[in-house]
């Protein structure tokens, strides 16, 4: 129930949802509360977003936010997950980071990714700003903004927050966020698609092709594909080092 719940602060909004810092009243466990007014939706959309709620509490990945709770009490629905102490993946990029370190990360955020594209859900929103970290130093992909239904890899089938979601647009995010970091967060948007990376890491152009590539018969089959990619090069690299 939402009642057991208090929220301390306002953290911002995402499309049609408010997010607070939170405690949970029964462990004292800190956490993050996502809550919709159904106020603001109609029978259909509130429907969509409980359906949507229900999978996304499901999902169980290392690379995702554990769920505390999720539901509907009084007006709101509702989403709690755990709270991140150590912030987003945006200064750790701005502050520049090794390529070994790049693909580490990649492959966290690839597999929590693959985990979501399973249970046939898409996230819409990869970037540095939505990876956050946990005091152990790994990773977790939030999905604030509510994960999206997508078919057969078609675009997003319902779409509350007028974000379209769909595997190919997470793989395309993956590589632009792959890009950032080889470029230590210097060149966060590049008009040539894929975009070409500098000559110290020119090695890795085909990696980003494949996950940014317009033309489908030259990018990776799905995210999996993706995730064993990078699994082979850091195996390679470690072998190399």
């Amino acid at each position: 129930m939402f009642t057991a719940y208090r929220l301390k602060q306002k953290l911002g909004e995402s499309g049609s949802s408010t997010l607070f810092s939170a405690t949970h009243l029964w462990t004292g466990f800190d956490c993050v509360v996502q809550r919709w007014s159904l106020a603001t939706l109609d029978s259909n959309q509130t429907q969509q977003l409980t359906d949507e709620l229900a999978r996304v509490a499901k999902l169980d990945h290392t690379n995702l936010p554990r769920t505390l709770g999720t539901g509907l009490s009084g007006g709101d629905a509702f989403l709690a997950v755990e709270y991140f102490p150590g912030g987003s993946l945006v200064p750790v990029i701005d502050g520049g980071i090794h390529p070994d370190v790049a693909f580490a990360i990649l492959l966290q955020v690839t597999g929590a990714l693959a985990a979501m594209h399973e249970s046939g859900l898409a996230h819409g929103n990869v970037q540095a700003s939505q990876i956050l970290l946990r005091q152990d130093g790994t990773l977790g992909l939030a999905n604030f903004g509510i994960a999206r239904r997508v078919e057969a890899g078609s675009m997003a089938k319902v779409n509350l927050t007028a974000r379209p979601a769909s595997p190919q647009t997470d793989m395309r995010q993956s590589g632009q966020l792959l890009f950032e970091m080889l470029t230590q967060g210097k060149l966060r948007y590049c008009a040539q698609s894929p975009p070409l990376l500098p000559d110290e890491a020119r090695e890795y152009q085909s990696l980003v092709n494949g996950m940014m590539s317009d033309d489908t018969k030259n990018r990776f089959r799905d995210m999996k594909a993706v995730h064993d990619a990078v699994l082979d090069l850091i195996v390679k690299n470690g072998k190399d080092s």
